[in-house]
C-alpha cells in the first residue's frame, strides 16, 4: 500500500515511511523507508528485521513467512533506482534476483505465483518462479495519484481502463497444470461516470466501488454483477 510520506525519530535521525505492505498471509508488516526496510510481526508489532544499506525504498514487502523480501527504490537511491525491482534474501543479504524495466516502477504486488509491476499507464506480470514475462495490461485509469485497480491473492485484477471510465475489468490470471497461462476477461458495466478507486474481497466474490461524486461507495457481486 502506497502511502504519503510520514515522518518520525528514529536515534536523532528523520525517518520517512513510503509506503507499508502486509504480506500475502497477513503475517508481517513491512516498511519501506528513506533507511531502507523494517519487518515487524502483525500480531505482536515486534520488530523482526531492519535493514539500511539498501539505500532509500518506496516499496518493500515479505514473501510470506520466507527471507524473501521484495524490494524497489525511490529516485534518489543509486544502488536501485526505481525502475528495478530487486528480490532480496533478508537472512544472508544478498540479491536472489530481479527485473529491469525501462520505466520507474510505482507500485507491485506479489501473489503466489505472479508479480505485479505498475509503471504509469501499464501493468506488468511475470512468472514468480522464472521471472519471465507473462502479459500487460496498458491505460490503466488515474487521477490524482489514486490509482483505481484492486488485486486480490487468487491471481484477479480489477481495474478501471481509459477506454472506458465507467467500466470496472476484471482479469483473472489461469496457471494450468503443464503451466500454461491464460488470462479470463470480465466486465462490470456501471452507470457511474467517474470511478475513483476500487477494492475486491479476497474470495473473489464481491467488489467495492467508489465514485467521485458523493464520495459513494457501491458493492458488486461479481457473479451477477448486481449491487
Amino acid at each position: 500500500m502506497q502511502t504519503k510520506p510520514v515522518h518520525s525519530q528514529c536515534h536523532g535521525i528523520p525517518l520517512i515511511i513510503n509506503s507499508i505492505n502486509l504480506s500475502i498471509d497477513n503475517s508481517l508488516l513491512t516498511l519501506a523507508t528513506n533507511k531502507g526496510y523494517q519487518i515487524f510481526s502483525f500480531s505482536t508489532h515486534k520488530q523482526l528485521s531492519s535493514f539500511s544499506k539498501v539505500g532509500s525504498l518506496s516499496f518493500a514487502n515479505t514473501f510470506f513467512k520466507s527471507q524473501l523480501i521484495f524490494l524497489i527504490g525511490t529516485e534518489t537511491n543509486k544502488l536501485l533506482p526505481p525502475s528495478h525491482f530487486l528480490i532480496w534474501d533478508d537472512c544472508k543479504r544478498v540479491k536472489k534476483g530481479g527485473l529491469k524495466l525501462k520505466s520507474p516502477i510505482t507500485n507491485a504486488f506479489i501473489s503466489q505465483r505472479i508479480i505485479f509491476l505498475f509503471t504509469k499507464e501499464t501493468l506488468l506480470l511475470f512468472d514468480m518462479i522464472s521471472l519471465s514475462f507473462i502479459k500487460s495490461i496498458s491505460n490503466l485509469y488515474y487521477h490524482k495519484n489514486a490509482i483505481t485497480y484492486s488485486i486480490n491473492s487468487n491471481n484477479t485484477i480489477a481495474y478501471v481502463s481509459n477506454e472506458a471510465i465507467n467500466t470496472v475489468r476484471i482479469r483473472q490470471i489461469e496457471i494450468e497444470e503443464n503451466k500454461k497461462i491464460s488470462v479470463r476477461k470480465d466486465d462490470i458495466e456501471t452507470n457511474f461516470s467517474f470511478i475513483q478507486a476500487l477494492k475486491m474481497s479476497s474470495n473473489f466474490k464481491y467488489i467495492a466501488v467508489f465514485t467521485f461524486n458523493g464520495n459513494k461507495m457501491h458493492i458488486y457481486d461479481i457473479q451477477t454483477k448486481f449491487l
